[in-house]
């Protein structure tokens, strides 16, 4: 059989739509044992294990997720992670920690939803070179120091995390969709003294292709009028502007510092 259509083949049969992750994994391993060609076009095709979804399930399974990110490793083409889940041991955490931590090089998509504060964890510095898209809602990494400094591709950002952001001189030509939430972000090498909306204009002077910005305080003091450069920021591209629980002021200074189509 060509190997074209038998992945084909193994496509139709491991609709990961239908089936949860360990399902998906012992159907493709079952294939991968009938013979030797079958085993081989198995291992050396990457869409068959690149794209990794665990949502909504009572245990995460780590032995299985991990078998996908070896076998997608091997190829270098990038993964897409997906999870969802309400953690309730540290040892599920840390093992979140350390899939990401471990894989960082080659994630292209992040998507990650894990409501769990963990009281004690180090410091935790990623770097995603293939990133194109990262939406991300943990609550537990409060050291984060994410490092977007390579990330030039980057087309999609959504954090909703404490976060210590590393982005240098990098322009993010292709950032269409920005949101952040909480209050929790920081910009630059050294600690941040400015106000959490003057810390996401940083991000927007970069981006000046921005199609959506949603920003969302939730608490905070009002912005100081010395908070932002005095430049306004030219976003000729915005089609969607969303500001919620902002103070008044701080909006209204807010706006005056961006120029967008009308």
């Amino acid at each position: 059989v060509l190997p074209e259509l038998l992945v084909q083949v193994f496509h139709q049969a491991c609709r990961t739509e239908q089936l949860e992750l360990e399902a998906y994994v012992k159907q493709l391993n079952a294939f991968a044992s009938v013979c030797r060609h079958w085993r081989s076009v198995a291992l050396a095709t990457p869409s068959l294990w690149n794209r990794i979804e665990v949502l909504d399930v009572p245990h995460v399974p780590w032995k299985a997720v991990k078998l996908c990110l070896q076998r997608a490793a091997q190829s270098l083409s990038g993964i897409d992670l997906t999870v969802s889940f309400e953690a309730s041991r540290d040892a599920d955490f840390q093992e979140l920690v350390e899939v990401i931590k471990y894989y960082q090089a080659l994630y292209k998509r992040i998507n990650v939803t894990w409501d769990y504060w963990s009281i004690e964890h180090k410091p935790l510095t990623l770097q995603f070179p293939q990133l194109l898209s990262m939406k991300s809602n943990v609550l537990g990494l409060r050291s984060l120091q994410l490092d977007l400094s390579h990330s030039s591709q980057l087309e999609e950002l959504s954090l909703s995390l404490p976060v210590k952001l590393h982005i240098g001189n990098t322009r993010f030509e292709r950032l269409s969709s920005l949101s952040f939430t909480g209050n929790g972000l920081r910009v630059g090498d050294g600690e941040r003294t400015g106000s959490f909306i003057a810390t996401c204009m940083e991000i927007i002077r970069a981006a000046p292709r921005l199609q959506s910005l949603k920003i969302s305080q939730h608490w905070g003091d009002s912005m100081k009028s010395d908070d932002l450069d005095t430049d306004r920021v030219q976003l000729s591209e915005l089609r969607c502007l969303t500001l919620t629980h902002l103070r008044t002021g701080t909006t209204a200074h807010f706006l005056q510092h961006l120029r967008c189509p009308a």
